[in-house]
């Protein structure tokens, strides 16, 4: 359990949506959490990856310059900017 994270322009969160992780924290778009199987509002850049699990979801989440997120569960509205897999 990690809570209140300052995620600074350029930082990179690597984690996944397996079941006992729990994220939370702020970066330059808001507030960002993952938990219950849910990843919330992700900053991923600069070596950054989210691994999607099977049966689990991310929403509303962002792909920058150099982040990555591996979808094997459910999206819906990530932005994916140039730069971001």
């Amino acid at each position: 359990k990690a809570t209140d994270i300052i995620q600074n322009s350029g930082a990179a969160l690597q984690t996944s949506t397996a079941n006992g992780i729990e994220i939370s924290g702020t970066h330059q778009y808001g507030t960002f959490s993952i938990a219950g199987n849910l990843a919330t509002n992700v900053q991923l850049e600069n070596g950054g990856n989210l691994l999607v699990l099977a049966g689990t979801e991310a929403r509303d989440s962002t792909v920058g310059n150099g982040g990555a997120m591996q979808n094997l569960g459910q999206d819906f509205a990530t932005k994916v900017n140039s730069g971001g897999q």
